[in-house]
């Protein structure tokens, strides 16, 4: 029924590589925004799954490894808490260990890919972001296939990549991107985008210099 018909497409995570298999004639246009009174503080460490979800089958070791490691995320989380209070907080992080954030004064809990588009964190006084979304290399691989036809090779690889400061001085950091471009698309589509929407929920581009937003 839409076919012929002019469409305006509003996305603020477009990636025109995948809108173009569905509309091959888009024409895309950016609109960039400033978030003046939001400041984000990337902590350097390790958040995936294998360092802090419980897993069936894990050695006494390990299992005890990862709960010592969310064990610390918590008292993060416990502690900042107790900074901004009474202002909010939201965590959003894995599913698997929402629970541990659970009973915190001040903190609401949420989890990947159940954010998108909510309103309700708008007045949180700091959002922290724990882990990502991150599919393995080979369902990233099958997902290619099936949206682009052709099952991409290579697999994930670290690389540094720039930052630009608040102050204007560019600093580098390590990711992890696919070799393959089209799978590399949609691995940040699924994952860098998903923690667009998350830090999204608390609205910093609506602050003032009387609500403003801190970003872990």
């Amino acid at each position: 029924a839409l076919k012929g018909k002019p469409v305006l497409h509003l996305d603020a995570t477009l990636r025109p590589e995948l809108a173009k298999t569905i509309f091959p004639a888009l024409s895309a246009e950016n609109v960039e925004v400033m978030a003046p009174h939001m400041r984000v503080r990337h902590v350097h460490g390790s958040f995936g799954k294998s360092m802090l979800c419980p897993s069936a089958g894990l050695a006494d070791d390990e299992a005890q490894r990862r709960k010592n490691r969310l064990s610390e995320c918590v008292d993060y989380v416990r502690w900042h808490a107790r900074r901004v209070a009474p202002g909010r907080v939201l965590v959003v992080t894995y599913k698997a260990i929402e629970d541990a954030f659970a009973g915190i004064e001040n903190v609401n809990v949420a989890h990947f890919n159940a954010v998108a588009g909510l309103d309700c964190y708008k007045d949180v006084a700091l959002l922290i972001s724990i882990g990502r979304p991150l599919p393995p290399s080979t369902e990233l691989e099958a997902l290619a296939g099936t949206v682009f036809g052709h099952v991409p090779e290579g697999s994930y690889r670290r690389m540094r990549t720039g930052i630009t400061m608040r102050s204007g001085i560019s600093r580098s950091i390590e990711v992890l991107s696919h070799e393959n471009v089209k799978a590399e698309t949609l691995r940040a589509a699924i994952c860098d985008d998903e923690l667009v929407q998350v830090v999204g929920r608390g609205r910093g581009v609506g602050r003032g210099e009387g609500n403003p937003l801190e970003v872990h």
